[in-house]
């Protein structure tokens, strides 16, 4: 049986919401969404969801990641990767763009300067529109510092002046443990985010597509949907973790830290560059790390309801082969 102080401490904490939380509202659906994406996406209320993000997206709150995103690409030398999130697109319109001009004949020529003229007076029209469209790019920064800054100062001043998860008794007077803590747990947390979309692009990719950038046994080995869920399930447990001592070590004031840090960017960057993300140093650790957490069984009671609810859904008609699901081809 459990001791008293570990029931004190769960209930004190509400860990047991946050792991029903875990199995049913986040897990599951990952489950059920990795094989049947199309379904998934068509219930009630996931369009709404994603126009209610994007709209987020626009206050600005985040836009910092997007300048942190684009300054790593630079000082890398990173392109963008054929197999990354919108490669594909971008290398079918050009195949399409080409046959359209090999085919094009003198009159669909004349046509096409008509239409070029067009787009010149459109580029006129956003040249004019280009000031105020700066001015929005800057409000949208200014905020994402402003809401950033807001984080950083109230953060250190809940880890400086409040008992968070560990005592300053415990700590011996040595509060910068905490910072130390804190940082670690960033860079961890970051290179789980990065992960989730580097493993899941990879896993669409052809062995001899990614340049070398992942050695062959790895990019095989993610090729495996069973395994890309399997990672899917650990990552989602460790970041529930990692989620429950930030909120105990900086309160709710660190969410935003956190969401700008630790999650936004790093998937901006493996967005577009899944193979230079896996292989940063000590990517591949933390990718075992999830792996063999999700081998223990704490995420099995996720993979039981899954197991149930597809074949609920198949007996009723509601779930039908998806080959763009995770593990499809």
């Amino acid at each position: 049986m459990l001791s008293r102080d570990v029931c004190a401490v769960t209930v004190a904490t509400g860990l047991e919401g946050t792991l029903l939380v875990l199995a049913f509202g986040q897990i599951l659906p990952q489950l059920v969404g990795s094989r049947y994406p199309t379904n998934h996406f068509s219930l009630w209320g996931c369009e709404q969801l994603v126009y209610t993000s994007l709209f987020l997206e626009k206050t600005g709150i985040v836009h910092l990641s997007w300048a942190a995103a684009a300054g790593v690409r630079n000082f890398c030398g990173l392109s963008p990767e054929p197999y990354g999130f919108g490669g594909k697109v971008r290398q079918k319109e050009a195949e399409e763009k080409s046959k359209a001009r090999a085919l094009m004949t003198d009159d669909a020529m004349s046509s096409a300067s008509h239409t070029a003229e067009g787009e010149g007076t459109r580029s006129v029209m956003d040249g004019l529109c280009e000031g105020s469209a700066d001015c929005v790019g800057a409000l949208r920064y200014a905020i994402s510092v402003g809401v950033l800054t807001i984080s950083v100062y109230l953060s250190n001043d809940h880890m400086s002046y409040h008992d968070s998860l560990i005592t300053t008794k415990e700590l011996n007077g040595n509060g910068w443990v905490r910072y130390v803590l804190f940082c670690v747990l960033l860079l961890f947390m970051g290179l789980l985010e990065g992960l989730m979309l580097s493993v899941l692009a990879l896993e669409k990719t052809p062995l001899d597509a990614d340049g070398g950038a992942v050695s062959p046994s790895l990019h095989a080995m993610l090729r495996d949907g069973e395994v890309v869920r399997r990672f899917l399930c650990g990552r989602q447990l460790l970041v529930v973790a990692l989620d429950f001592v930030f909120q105990r070590l900086t309160g709710l004031y660190g969410i935003p830290v956190v969401v700008i840090v630790a999650q936004v960017f790093p998937q901006l960057v493996a967005s577009r560059n899944p193979g230079f993300w896996v292989g940063l140093p000590g990517a591949q650790a933390v990718l075992y790390f999830a792996l063999g957490l999700e081998a223990t069984g704490a995420t099995h009671f996720g993979r039981l309801a899954e197991a149930l609810m597809v074949a609920a859904g198949k007996e009723f008609g509601m779930l039908t082969p998806d080959p763009f699901g995770v593990g499809g081809r």
